[in-house]
């Protein structure tokens, strides 16, 4: 499970399963310039954790930082990822993380929560375009679930 450091420092998550059993997921943080203090919970011991960042290369318990390019900071994160064999990753960051991987097309599913209340003021949510695949009723809010368009260089699997 994925999120930014704004996520981290303003919402401070734990990622971690409750009211739920199952193994905890790992926990993956955007932070390139370590903006994030180490007292946060999602870099409590209890899990693994792993912290890309431009500038330290650092292992402490369950906790690894790890160094990326700046340049090439988003390619390299999903690189190190998939040479740690993790095959399936949720985006649960806020806007600015999301659009990252929207704006880059590496995202084959989204789920989208809209809220019969009206907010003044925020962060808009960055937009999707893909295929509606399925909506939902949940309470007072609507989920839809969209799927991206396949590029036309891949094939489907079948």
């Amino acid at each position: 499970m994925l999120v930014g450091s704004n996520t981290v420092m303003y919402d401070n998550p734990t990622l971690n399963v409750r009211d739920w059993s199952g193994r905890n997921p790992l926990r993956i943080v955007l932070d390139r310039y370590l903006k994030c203090d180490s007292g946060n919970n999602i870099f409590s011991g209890d899990q693994h954790s792993l912290h890309y960042n431009t500038l330290l290369d650092k292992s402490t318990g369950n906790s690894q930082s790890i160094r990326v390019s700046e340049q090439h900071f988003l390619q390299d994160v999903i690189t190190d990822l998939h040479q740690r064999k993790v095959q399936s990753l949720i985006v649960e960051g806020g806007a600015a993380t999301l659009a990252l991987f929207i704006n880059a097309n590496l995202w084959d599913e989204a789920r989208i929560f809209t809220s019969s209340e009206k907010f003044n003021a925020g962060i808009p949510a960055p937009r999707v375009q893909g295929t509606l695949v399925s909506e939902q009723r949940v309470i007072d809010n609507i989920l839809r679930m969209v799927q991206r368009e396949a590029l036309p260089h891949v094939k489907a699997y079948q």
